[in-house]
C-alpha cells in the first residue's frame, strides 16, 4: 500500500477544501445563513453522508440502527468518553474543541496574546471559537493565525474571512515537515491548537514542537487528535510490527471469495451471507456498545491503514522528559464522531526558566 506522503495528502485535500467553501458560501448566500451555521450545517451534511455509505452501513447494520442500504439514519456510532455510544446523526461534537480552547483562555486571560492553529485547512475551528470569544475581545484584544499548508484551505479561509465577524484572522502557510513559524511576533503569548491535522503526519518532526517554543514567551497548547492508541504499549508494538493490507492477506482464499460477494449483495440488497469483520480487521457488535474494550484496538487498526501519526504521545513525553514542557491533562479517546478515529486531547504548556 502506498504511504502516507506530504504530496499525495496535499493532492487529496486541494480539492476537498475548495468543495467544502462553494457548499459553505451557498448556505451563507442562499439560504441566509451566518458563518458559524453555514459551517455547522455542512459538518451536519458530511456526517449524514459517511454514515450512509457502504462501510458505515455494514456496521450500523450490526448494531441495529438501520436495515436496508436506502435507509436515512436518524442515529450513528460515536464515541464518548472513551466508550462506543448512539448519538443524533446531526451531532457534530463541534463544542468540544470550543469549550477546551475556551477554558485554557479562561484560565490564562492576561498570558495569551495570539490563538494559532495549525494545520487549519479552511480555518472552521479558527472561525468556531473567534466567535465565541468576542465578548472577550472587549477585555483583552486577541489576534488569530490560521496556518495551512494547501493552496485551496488558505484560499478558502480568506474568502470565507469576509463572512467572519471576526477580521484579525491571518491566514498562513504552513507545513510541518519544514515548519517554518518566523511569520509570528516573537517573544508574545501563545496558544497554539491541532485538530485532526498531526494525524496526517506519520512521524511528527520534533522541530515543530521546538518551533512553537522558540517564538513564544508564554506557550499553550492543546491537541485534539486521534493518538488515543498511543498510550497502550501492546498496540503501539502491533503498529510497530504490523503490515498494513494484513487483514487481507490473512484471510483464507474462500473466505476472500465470500467477502466480495457479501459486499455487492450488502450493497444491492441489504443482504450478508456471513458475519463480515468491518475492513482494516475492525470488529464492533452491538454488544461493544458502552464498552471501552475495542475502541483503542480498532483505532490502531485505522492509524496502521492509513498511515496516520505514530508518535506524538512519545514525542511530548520525551519534551517533557527533557524540563521544556509541562503536560497538564490527557483525556484520552474523550470523544470521536467518527468512531474509529476517535479525539484524544492533550494540554500542556511551556516551562520557562
Amino acid at each position: 500500500m502506498t504511504k502516507r506522503t506530504w504530496s499525495n495528502s496535499k493532492g487529496r485535500y486541494e480539492g476537498i477544501w475548495t468543495e467544502a467553501f462553494e457548499k459553505i458560501e451557498n448556505e451563507i448566500v442562499h439560504h441566509k445563513k451566518n458563518l458559524i451555521e453555514a459551517i455547522e450545517t455542512y459538518q451536519i451534511d458530511e456526517l449524514r453522508q459517511s454514515a450512509q455509505n457502504a462501510f458505515s452501513f455494514k456496521i450500523h447494520k450490526n448494531i441495529g440502527l438501520v436495515s436496508s442500504p436506502d435507509q436515512t439514519p436518524s442515529e450513528r456510532l460515536v464515541v464518548k468518553n472513551g466508550n462506543y455510544a448512539i448519538a443524533s446523526v446531526d451531532n457534530t461534537f463541534n463544542s468540544e474543541i470550543t469549550n477546551s480552547l475556551a477554558e485554557i483562555i479562561d484560565e490564562n486571560r492576561e498570558q495569551i496574546d495570539y490563538i494559532v492553529e495549525l494545520g487549519s485547512g479552511m480555518g472552521r475551528q479558527i472561525f468556531a471559537i473567534a466567535d465565541s470569544l468576542i465578548p472577550y475581545q472587549k477585555q483583552k484584544q486577541i489576534e488569530y493565525f490560521a496556518c495551512e499548508f494547501t493552496d485551496s484551505g488558505q484560499e478558502a479561509c480568506r474568502k470565507l474571512l469576509k463572512y467572519s465577524k471576526e477580521q484579525k484572522i491571518h491566514v498562513e502557510y504552513f507545513d510541518y515537515m519544514n515548519p517554518d513559524l518566523s511569520f509570528l511576533p516573537r517573544n508574545k503569548n501563545y496558544l497554539f491548537f491541532t485538530f485532526h491535522s498531526i494525524e496526517q503526519i506519520p512521524e511528527l518532526p520534533r522541530a515543530v514542537i521546538d518551533e512553537m517554543l522558540a517564538v513564544s514567551d508564554n506557550c499553550f497548547c492543546l491537541h485534539a487528535e486521534p493518538v488515543g492508541w498511543q498510550y497502550n504499549d501492546d498496540l503501539i508494538e502491533y503498529r510497530r510490527e504490523t503490515q498494513r493490507g494484513a487483514w487481507k492477506e490473512n484471510k483464507p482464499f474462500l473466505t476472500q471469495k465470500l467477502t466480495k460477494l457479501n459486499k455487492r449483495l450488502l450493497n444491492r440488497y441489504g443482504l450478508s451471507l456471513m458475519k463480515m469483520s468491518h475492513k482494516y480487521g475492525i470488529e464492533l457488535d452491538r454488544n461493544d456498545i458502552d464498552k471501552p474494550d475495542k475502541v483503542s484496538a480498532n483505532a490502531a487498526k485505522l492509524s496502521l491503514e492509513r498511515d496516520y501519526n505514530a508518535n506524538l504521545v512519545s514525542l511530548l513525553k520525551t519534551i517533557e522528559n527533557d524540563g521544556l514542557i509541562k503536560i497538564d491533562s490527557e483525556k484520552v479517546n474523550i470523544y470521536g464522531k467518527k468512531p474509529f478515529n476517535p479525539t484524544t486531547m492533550i494540554k500542556w504548556h511551556k516551562l520557562n526558566s
